[in-house]
């Protein structure tokens, strides 16, 4: 969103082992919905270099072997929708210049691989990540602090995981259809999917 970046990242050695997890959030600056266009701007060139700042340490030795990202909500018309249209591609944009691999996921299809329900509401994502991966990574507690948006970053390190063939949970017949909708990538002479 314009006002919460949640971030997950997965370290796994040769044979998937985890090594490492950790999760951050990226907060952005509210503004009111009469804002002036100018001020919007500003805000949306701040926030970007927020969460690039954020992203460049992991890009930075060793770039990660995938980057998966929460794609837009086409159907969306709320307001700022066009905002983080720009804020998402001024983001994907410095990645690309740091030659990231990067795959995006919709989100009912992350909905569907959390959940098992690619409708299921923001509760319900939050429950099944902490069901699934609160053992390997750290949740906020509250919304405030960014929950909904860490738990769906966790959702789309658990795919990436699974993508290249190191699943970090069980295999179900509903995870695997929805690791079909995404368009993954070839990594080091290996096609990621299931």
């Amino acid at each position: 969103s314009l006002t919460s970046t949640g971030i997950a990242r997965l370290e796994l050695d040769d044979d998937g082992a985890v090594t490492g997890s950790r999760t951050e959030v990226v907060k952005g600056d509210p503004l009111p919905k009469d804002a002036p266009w100018d001020d919007r701007a500003d805000r949306v060139r701040r926030y970007a270099l927020d969460v690039c700042d954020a992203l460049l340490p992991i890009l930075g030795r060793r770039p990660p072997d995938l980057l998966v990202v929460e794609g837009p909500s086409f159907g969306s018309n709320r307001p700022g929708a066009s905002e983080l249209h720009g804020l998402r591609w001024r983001v994907y944009s410095t990645l690309a210049r740091h030659g990231a691999t990067l795959v995006e996921v919709a989100p009912k299809t992350l909905k569907l691989y959390a959940t098992f329900d690619g409708g299921a509401g923001k509760p319900l994502v939050v429950q099944a990540i902490r069901r699934h991966y609160g053992h390997l990574f750290d949740l906020p507690l509250l919304k405030a602090d960014g929950l909904e948006d860490v738990a769906d970053a966790t959702g789309l390190v658990a795919m990436g995981a699974r993508s290249i063939g190191h699943p970090i949970e069980l295999d179900h017949p509903v995870r695997i259809r929805a690791m079909r909708s995404p368009r993954w990538v070839t990594l080091r002479g290996r096609l990621t999917c299931p």
